[in-house]
């Protein structure tokens, strides 16, 4: 009967996919989600059958309910939301939660965690990060396919102002070489990085092989700007046209002279130093070399290096506008044997807390999947869906695994893991800061930091005034310029030597003296303030030749994800292991002895315990010590408390004291800090 069940189900989705040629939410019901997560459901029970093993049982409502939020949404529900679901008596209730939470801004926060710890995302890297940041974001908020967005950075050139998706190449300024290892690594899932200095001794990866790979972005160069090339040298025509004829002058030296730069010229060009550093231009004259000390037999050193792939078929240069871009539809394709593969294990490990196959970024020739029917089941839904991960993730959600309690078993790190139920894990950093804030906030999915895109905003502004001003505007912007620099360093000199004169006032415990440095540090701030706030030109100077476009630090209360990353230190965040974004994939969740000091001592749990938070709030509003512990129980574990719970928690319920002792009891537990 079970083979009889499997083979019915298999019949049932490859007719849905035959039936439709896409497979997205927007066109077929959502119902194709949940029989297609069947169709993985017969293949995992085939499997329990084939190794006999038992499944774990499925977990109760509160359990499931919490999981689908963390999982999805990246937070745990508000009280509200615990109440509404467990009140449901609906049979299909699992199904349409999942369903609406896939569907909710909170999934767009989740996923893009995901991308961004990826793609090693820093938000105030150099002036292309916060494009790049919003890119991203927006590539996640309109679920653009996944081969689209990666070939969208792959084979991206130009300005960032007007192509964001450069900000992949610019992370890796002047690395080539270190790009070509991460995108390999994060897109291939194959860590190459050895053969960069030598020959792979594990696997068939040679040095030539590796500089072959990276001869399809050979031609990139970091450091120039056509645009900025054109504009100075059309404002130089205009300058000399301005200068009066010299008849006198023989032809050797007007040629010279024409040669040498003009004073204003040279302040002109300051103007777009930084410019030129946020665009990524090609050139055919340009080749990537083997390094002068080859020490192999299958080329000499120094020689040219042409494009070649690591393996599948080679594409045709001459179909593609450059080699990049070959570049990019090769690792993109449908038959590229290793993308569609890896983004699939990606999303598995981000829904069940493993992956099909360990290390995720590292498959090798002796890599097995622990369920290769089922990996090779979801490549054919992505290829089906056309990337779409949103929909992937969903059949994923939908399936009877998601809803099994979790693997009493510890994982062996590497190591292929039987998912007779997910992976028990420790929240994320991510996660654990934007539950408190749940907590503190209530539901904060809608909210957005509109200062990066106020800032990116204000700079596209005065990049195209500069691009486009006439001559006068612009050499009256580099007089200003320099105006403003020496004022600048005058001011930071003057800072630097009354911050001195503090510093001793401060060690020597002089209350008069610290009082006064105190107070012309605070009047250099403000000279430093106007000093930025003067006029459009000395506002679009600064805003041109910052070598990093900084964003204001949101004053109101957002989650991770509208935070610019990497986080600040010391911050909660980074205490529980949110990523440096210096290597693919960096978050960990190790514990260690500042996470215990933070959440014992710390301001996040403090603000939520105190009596001035929401929590306090909606618990003073129940009407009897049975309701303020069901709230008290359904903001923070998202379930009713037990009878046994009840009876040894209600006396607490009649001070707010022992109220806010128990608060930080139950946000420090372990039943708060693992996902069950």
């Amino acid at each position: 009967m079970k083979t009889l069940s499997i083979i019915l189900h298999k019949t049932y989705f490859w007719l849905l996919l035959f039936l439709s040629s896409t497979f997205s939410s927007a066109e077929n019901p959502l119902s194709i989600a949940r029989n297609t997560s069947l169709e993985i459901d017969a293949l995992m029970q085939a499997e329990y059958t084939k190794l006999g093993i038992t499944p774990q049982p499925l977990l109760n409502d509160s359990a499931f309910l919490r999981r689908a939020y963390v999982s999805i949404l990246g937070r745990i529900p508000t009280a509200e939301e615990s109440k509404a679901f467990l009140s449901d008596s609906t049979e299909s209730k699992r199904h349409e939660l999942v369903d609406s939470l896939i569907d909710s801004p909170g999934f767009q926060h989740n996923i893009f965690y995901m991308f961004a710890d990826m793609l090693r995302l820093k938000t105030h890297h150099e002036r292309a990060g916060a494009s790049w940041h919003l890119w991203l974001k927006d590539a996640v908020e309109q679920n653009l396919p996944y081969d689209k967005m990666v070939y969208a950075m792959l084979s991206a050139e130009g300005h960032a102002r007007d192509n964001p998706a450069v900000g992949y190449y610019l992370r890796d300024r002047n690395m080539l070489l270190d790009n070509v290892s991460n995108t390999v690594q994060i897109f291939l899932g194959t860590q190459i990085g050895c053969a960069q200095c030598h020959d792979d001794p594990f696997e068939d990866t040679t040095q030539l092989d590796y500089y072959q790979l990276a001869a399809f972005s050979g031609q990139t160069r970091y450091n120039h700007s056509d645009i900025a090339q054109k504009r100075i040298q059309k404002l130089n025509t205009q300058l000399r046209e301005k200068q009066p004829a010299e008849t006198t002058i023989s032809r050797k030296k007007a040629r010279k002279k024409q040669r040498r730069a003009s004073p204003e010229l040279k302040e002109i060009t300051q103007l777009f130093r930084q410019f030129r550093r946020s665009e990524i231009t090609s050139s055919p004259d340009k080749k990537l070399r083997l390094p002068h000390d080859y020490p192999y037999n299958d080329a000499k050193p120094n020689d040219v290096v042409e494009p070649h792939t690591l393996f599948g078929k080679m594409p045709d240069l001459e179909n593609y506008e450059n080699s990049k871009t070959a570049f990019a539809a090769w690792v993109t394709s449908r038959e590229n044997p290793m993308f569609t593969k890896t983004i699939v294990n990606r999303l598995w490990a981000q829904v069940f807390g493993y992956g099909l196959a360990e290390p995720l970024d590292a498959w090798t020739s002796s890599t097995k999947a622990s369920h290769p029917e089922t990996l090779a089941m979801l490549q054919k839904v992505m290829h089906v869906t056309d990337f779409d991960v949103k929909e992937t993730m969903r059949v994923m959600y939908h399936t009877a695994l998601f809803q099994r309690q979790v693997a009493p078993e510890e994982i062996e790190l590497g190591k292929a893991h039987t998912f007779h139920g997910p992976v028990l894990r420790r929240l994320s950093a991510e996660e654990i800061y934007d539950s408190y804030l749940t907590i503190e906030h209530g539901n904060l999915d809608p909210k957005q930091n509109t200062n990066i895109t106020k800032t990116l905003e204000e700079q596209s502004k005065y990049i195209d005034f500069v691009r486009q001003a006439p001559l006068e505007k612009v050499m009256e912007m580099s007089k200003n310029y320099q105006a403003y620099e020496e004022q600048r360093y005058a001011l930071q000199s003057k800072r630097n030597k009354i911050r001195l004169s503090h510093e001793k006032a401060k060690s020597s415990n002089d209350p008069a003296e610290i009082k006064r440095t105190r107070a012309l540090l605070q009047a250099v701030a403000k000279e430093s303030k106007e000093l930025t706030n003067q006029s459009t030109y000395t506002k679009a100077v600064i805003a041109l030749t910052q070598p990093v476009l900084r964003t204001p630090y949101p004053k109101t209360p957002l989650r991770a994800s509208e935070l610019p990353a990497p986080y600040r230190p010391n911050s909660l965040l980074k205490q529980f292991g949110s990523s440096d974004r210096e290597t693919p994939d960096a978050s960990h969740t190790k514990a260690n002895i500042p996470q215990v000091l933070s959440i014992f001592n710390g301001q996040a749990i403090e603000r939520i315990a105190d009596r001035k938070g929401r929590l306090s709030q909606i618990i003073r509003q129940a009407d009897s010590p049975k309701d303020r512990l069901d709230t008290l129980f359904l903001s923070i574990y998202s379930s009713y408390p037990t009878e046994r719970e009840r009876t040894d928690l209600l006396p607490l319920m009649d001070s707010p004291l022992d109220t806010a002792t128990l608060v930080r009891a139950m946000l420090t537990s372990k039943r708060f800090l693992f996902l069950q």
